[in-house]
């Protein structure tokens, strides 16, 4: 690679090997080196997964990367790591599905008296009835 052998105070850039994209940074060999195995002074390039291979529920593509897509709410995250071959395959995680409140169980976990509550505008049940 570009930078196996980088001469004393020479530079490299570093970039994301494909399928990640991203912003490269550079890696330099110090005037003074004398690491034999090593010695690159570098900071590693902010790499982004690929798109998955197919849509996704729950999530939408926006300017600034993924977001929930509308009925869902959290924090969208995309996640891959490359294999041992290298193969990358993207997750999509961090947005849930909102969901619609159900009538809460009493203390002793069973459900609300329905002739004792009138809930009734809550749920659209009538009392006694699920």
């Amino acid at each position: 690679t570009a930078c196996d052998g980088v001469t004393l105070g020479g530079s490299c850039s570093v970039s994301c090997a494909s399928p990640f994209y991203g912003i490269s940074s550079n890696a330099t060999c110090p005037l003074k080196n004398i690491n034999a195995s090593g010695g690159l002074v570098w900071s590693e390039p902010t790499c982004e997964c690929p798109d998955p291979t197919e849509e996704v529920e729950g999530y939408t593509k926006g300017t600034s990367g993924w977001e929930c897509a509308d009925g869902y709410e959290g924090t969208a995250q995309a996640i891959c790591e490359p294999d041992i071959d290298c193969s990358v395959a993207t997750e999509l995680v961090g947005c849930d599905a909102l969901q619609p409140c159900v009538l809460p169980p009493t203390a002793d976990g069973q459900t609300l008296y329905p002739c004792l509550y009138d809930m009734t505008l809550c749920d659209g049940t009538t009392c006694g009835y699920d």
